[in-house]
């Protein structure tokens, strides 16, 4: 009876939410299922993600030429880095009917190897592109399999994440691998987008065409101030909660959430999201200040530090 009292006042009871997220929960209001729901991977729309889309619309949408301009994406772990480039391809992707036989791939993303070897790199383009090969297939097969299939598939933009990778290796390694990516971006005449850690500008910088190909990109952690609160309150739009929190507004949760994770996107949601779910166990229903000394968390900074000391 309680429940069915409560799928009643739903839409009373989550009128602070966004409707996609109401339409979401609407049959899953219990606390187990609300809990279930905040545990869901979610794309939380920002300033930074924003940024990124609109300069990959502009490589995405530009003519097509020989010296295509190419972008490398760097940022600290957890930044939000993986998770924006997927999305923008996920969007890219999207078709009409999910049933259909996927016929095109504008935004193919491969991730690099573990380390600087551009056989593993044709393999795994090859791999994402659904194209029977060999391993024992030679450079040039594998090339040529690529450029056909591209063309195949009308990709439009190559996105290689982890591309810090190519860092380890010997030189000689290192040297082919950025070699290979020339060679992509030379055949292939469409934008590469690069996307790892701040080490991986040097691997870029080491070739002189590759300098002028690939501008980087700097994704900054979060500073405290207008943009940063916009993002809390985004956050805070999608977490189903009855009562709001305005943890946007409250200046002393604003400063500790920012000093605990050191800005970092994805240990910001991680640890409201945590929050959320005790708020819901204590039948609190609202995020404070208070809850941080209630939830276990550990930064991606703070697992460095304890991984040094185990």
């Amino acid at each position: 009876m309680s429940q069915k009292v409560e799928n009643n006042n739903f839409y009373e009871d989550y009128e602070h939410l966004i409707p996609p997220i109401v339409k979401e929960i609407r049959d899953n209001a219990s606390d187990e299922e609300r809990i279930e729901f905040i545990r869901k991977p979610k794309f939380i729309r920002h300033s930074k993600a924003e940024a990124i889309f609109k300069m990959l619309d502009e490589l995405y949408y530009a003519p097509r030429e020989d010296r295509m301009q190419s972008y490398l994406f760097v940022g600290d772990g957890n930044i939000g880095k993986t998770h924006t480039v997927k999305r923008y391809a996920k969007m890219k992707n999207s078709q009409d009917d999910p049933n259909d036989i996927q016929t095109k791939i504008p935004v193919l993303c491969v991730l690099a190897p573990v380390k600087a070897n551009y056989k593993v790199l044709y393999d795994n383009i090859l791999t994402a592109l659904h194209v029977p090969f060999r391993t024992t297939d030679s450079d040039t097969q594998k090339e040529v399999k690529i450029a056909t299939y591209i063309e195949d598939f009308q990709v439009k933009m190559l996105i290689i994440d982890e591309i810090h990778n190519g860092l380890t290796g010997s030189a000689n390694q290192q040297k082919e691998f950025t070699n290979a990516i020339k060679n992509l971006s030379n055949i292939l005449r469409i934008p590469i987008v690069l996307v790892g850690v701040q080490e991986a500008v040097s691997l870029v910088n080491r070739d002189h065409q590759l300098k002028s190909r690939f501008k980087p990109i700097k994704i900054k952690n979060w500073e405290i101030d207008d943009e940063f609160r916009a993002f809390l309150k985004s956050i805070e739009l999608t977490l189903p909660l009855k009562e709001k929190s305005y943890i946007y507004t409250d200046e002393k949760f604003i400063t500790k959430i920012h000093q605990v994770t050191n800005g970092i996107t994805g240990d910001i949601i991680s640890i409201i999201n945590k929050m959320a779910i005790r708020a819901i166990e204590k039948k609190k229903e609202k995020i404070d200040i208070k809850l941080f000394n209630e939830i276990d968390y550990i930064t991606v900074d703070n697992s460095k530090i304890y991984a040094q000391e185990i």
